[in-house]
């Protein structure tokens, strides 16, 4: 008997193991986040190429029609002059979005674990409004995020561990009894053998009182108690950045959700 320093001792550890695989998911959460982001970004610079594309020839038609009045005598120099200008620049706009989708294409395969080089193209951006069940569906899920966010899931068990580790440390203190039962046959282990077959059996009890560490056991425990105050106010903490990264998500969901509402009418 130990007072609970084995069970204090294996609550911590499996806390900690509980906080080492919300880390891992909270990693892999930034990976999936930077991912979308990185999507997102590639499809807004596959569009504007595609519009520099788009003005760029209109720009063309322009000033080939330009010049086709002015060899006519009915049109401006000046017209002719300015559609230059205009196809000039289009034409430095197309070089910029050809730049920026080519970097934007080449982060979206690094991430994806290719190489930057690796040539593909996205499907062109189908642009919906989403329905008000989606917006009633992902308002539930934000709330839920709450209760299941890496971040706090590991801030919880990193605050469990801190607690059992107070516990394991008071009761290492404390005194601890063991029993313990042998039964032996010629003779206990290490002792001399005899010609004779023999039987035994023993009980044993032992005490252990810790007498000279208590100034240590002390400060240890402090320390311990000190470091579950510090893993309470980093839960706290958690728990506050991730109600304002929820709402601060969902208020942004509900501006691109009226947009979108607003661009299909």
């Amino acid at each position: 008997f130990d007072f609970g320093a084995r069970t204090a001792n294996v609550e911590e550890a499996q806390q900690l193991l509980i906080a080492a695989m919300a880390n891992q998911d909270a990693i892999l959460q930034k990976l999936f986040q930077e991912a979308a982001q990185d999507y997102d970004d590639a499809l807004i610079a596959q569009a504007n190429f595609y519009a520099s594309q788009t003005a760029k020839r209109d720009a063309e038609k322009i000033l080939k029609a330009t010049q086709a009045r002015q060899a006519h005598g009915v049109g401006d120099p000046t017209d002719v002059f300015n559609a230059q200008a205009n196809l000039a620049r289009t034409s430095r706009d197309e070089i910029k979005a050809k730049n920026t989708i080519t970097i934007a294409m080449g982060v979206l395969a690094n991430i994806m674990g290719l190489d930057a080089r690796t040539s593909f193209s996205l499907a062109p951006f189908q642009q919906r409004g989403l329905p008000d069940e989606s917006m009633r569906q992902a308002q539930l899920l934000m709330h839920e995020a709450k209760d299941i966010h890496p971040s706090i899931t590991q801030a919880r068990a990193e605050l469990s561990a801190a607690q059992a580790k107070v516990k394991n440390i008071t009761a290492e203190g404390l005194p601890s009894v063991s029993v313990y039962a042998g039964r032996y046959i010629n003779g206990q282990p290490d002792t001399q053998a005899t010609s004779l077959q023999t039987y035994e059996t023993v009980y044993g009890m032992t005490l252990s009182i810790p007498l000279f560490e208590e100034f240590e056991r002390v400060y240890k425990v402090k320390e311990a108690r000190a470091l579950a105050a510090v893993k309470k106010i980093n839960l706290e903490n958690a728990e506050l950045k991730v109600n304002m990264d929820i709402w601060r998500s969902f208020q942004e969901l509900k501006t691109a959700y009226s947009d979108l509402i607003a661009t299909d009418m």
